[in-house]
């Protein structure tokens, strides 16, 4: 289903962020990840987050993921499931 497809994604892109060896390839792997429409990449982002700010990842991560966190919840909010669009007029 779809929801397993984004997930493999989602932690494919995670492991890649945790992997890379440089901030190019993190920036790459977070514009990927902020762009994914599921919504448990939020809590990976912040989990990682914290991660980076005990020291466990490079620390020029935490401007890269607090900045990847507000553009993908900005998406979250402004994204609508079809179910629920309002500009659809009720007959």
């Amino acid at each position: 289903t779809h929801q397993v497809i984004l997930a493999a994604k989602r932690m494919h892109l995670l492991r890649k962020l945790e992997l890379a060896k440089d901030d190019a390839q993190r920036q790459v792997a977070l514009e990927s990840l902020k762009l994914l429409d599921d919504p448990r990449v939020g809590p990976a982002l912040k989990r990682m987050l914290e991660r980076a700010k005990r020291g466990e990842l490079p620390k020029p991560l935490i401007g890269m993921i607090e900045k990847a966190l507000a553009i993908w919840s900005i998406r979250q909010m402004t994204t609508k499931s079809p179910t629920s669009s309002p500009s659809q007029p009720k007959r």
